[in-house]
């Protein structure tokens, strides 16, 4: 009897420590759940506050993943800074050993920035030594899995308002050496669903001194819609459609392809178009209101490789091209970037003859922009110029959407470097 209450007794203070033990772990882990969730809504609110859109984090285990779109700054690696600057606190209080950064553009993953969370990279902000740790990845192939619950702050179906300068020379004509057509086009952006979005342009002529009756009237300049898609192995697909500019409509598909961790970019395009033009040009008459169509009868190619030079921020490019009016083009053209400041010179052969000259690319200020909603204004983010040495020209019509621009805007090399290169 007394051995059955002995061992009665035993079971049960086994019983009721395993009770404790469990009571405590699952107080520890909810505590962890409860600090982790803490962790993570304070970066949603510090993004969100500050302006970035399509927010999404996650704390797996000891990496803390961070995935955003950029539509408050103008330049991309001063908006990876500014997002270290703000999540710097709440990552040390975290248990998070490595920070993830998922960059997007319309929704989609284009880039990854990987760096270990230490006190000495988050705390001190060395940049050079932050450069220095930074893993920069173009097109990860790690794709985060955040569910379309876990989203703030979305972009979609929203609409962006910006203002473009336009300006033609012509140069060494004769009477006048100097010849010039100023204009404004106001641009609408519709952000639709994920890679996709509408562009609306009106070109209002401020002042001319070409003799091109219907560049003084007020007209279209794009209305096109663009389906952007980022398939595997590094593949990107952009579809065009509606009205470009050149005078041509129709519609186009690109597809391009990067190597050497974005170093090297092929690209191809291929578009059916024919020619279309408000106001209807009447030959040497004043042209008149209305619109005028011809067939879906026109094709067009393009064929490009492009190789960056990490150490002199140099692109090298060559590319063979059927233009507008049949004309096959040979292009070789070399631009280098000195943080947002592009300068750039190409020459081409046509069969008609050859042609050379230089083109520039200036960031517009502001280098913020305001916090972006659903209806947002900024102007353009810089203001471009192109300019050919001779009569043998050809012509290349904008869709509105091209992926040279990620090759440039999300180069894994140049990004590192101008975060490496920040001053304090």
């Amino acid at each position: 009897m007394k051995h059955s209450l002995k061992s009665c007794f035993i079971i049960g203070l086994y019983l009721l420590c395993l009770s404790s033990y469990q009571s405590l772990s699952g107080q520890d882990w909810m505590g962890a759940q409860s600090d982790q969730w803490k962790v993570e809504q304070e970066v949603i609110s510090l993004l969100e506050d500050e302006g970035f859109q399509n927010i999404a984090v996650r704390l797996d285990s000891t990496t803390f993943q961070l995935t955003f779109e950029n539509r408050l700054y103008r330049f991309e690696p001063t908006a990876i800074r500014r997002i270290i600057e703000l999540i710097s606190r709440p990552l040390l209080n975290s248990e998070a050993e490595n920070l993830v950064l998922l960059v997007q553009s319309q929704g989609v993953v284009l880039m990854s920035v990987e760096l270990p969370v230490t006190a000495q990279l988050f705390y001190d902000r060395s940049w050079a030594l932050i450069g220095q740790q930074m893993k920069v990845e173009l097109l990860p192939s790690t794709q985060p899995s955040f569910s379309k619950k876990m989203v703030n702050n979305s972009g979609n179906y929203s609409f962006e308002l910006s203002v473009l300068p336009g300006l033609r020379l012509a140069l060494g004509g004769q009477p006048d050496p100097l010849a010039y057509e100023l204009d404004l086009r106001p641009r609408l952006t519709t952000y639709l669903w994920k890679g996709a979005k509408l562009k609306t342009e009106l070109i209002l002529p401020i002042s001319t001194e070409l003799n091109i009756a219907e560049n003084k009237m007020v007209r279209p300049g794009l209305l096109a819609f663009q389906q952007f898609i980022r398939l595997p192995k590094n593949v990107l697909m952009s579809v065009s459609a509606g009205y470009f500019s050149d005078y041509r409509y129709g519609a186009e598909m690109e597809v391009g392809r990067f190597w050497l961790n974005g170093r090297l970019f092929l690209n191809a395009r291929l578009g059916r178009t024919g020619y279309a033009s408000y106001p209807i040009r009447l030959g040497l008459d004043e042209p008149e209101k209305g619109w005028q169509f011809s067939p879906l009868s026109y094709w067009n190619y393009y064929l490009g490789a492009a190789y960056r030079i990490p150490r002199w921020d140099l692109t090298v490019e060559l590319s063979y091209a059927k233009a507008l009016y049949n004309q096959q083009v040979v292009e070789l053209s070399c631009t280098r970037q000195f943080n947002e400041l592009d300068i750039g010179f190409f020459a081409y052969r046509t069969e008609e003859g050859d042609n050379y000259g230089f083109r520039l690319s200036v960031p517009i200020f502001p280098a913020k922009y305001f916090r972006p909603g659903r209806f947002h204004f900024r102007p353009a983010k810089h203001f471009e110029q192109r300019y050919q040495g001779s009569l043998h020209f050809a012509s290349h019509y904008e869709t509105g959407g091209d992926l040279r621009t990620y090759f440039k805007k999300l180069n894994p090399d140049f990004v590192k470097s101008q975060i490496s290169n920040r001053t304090q």
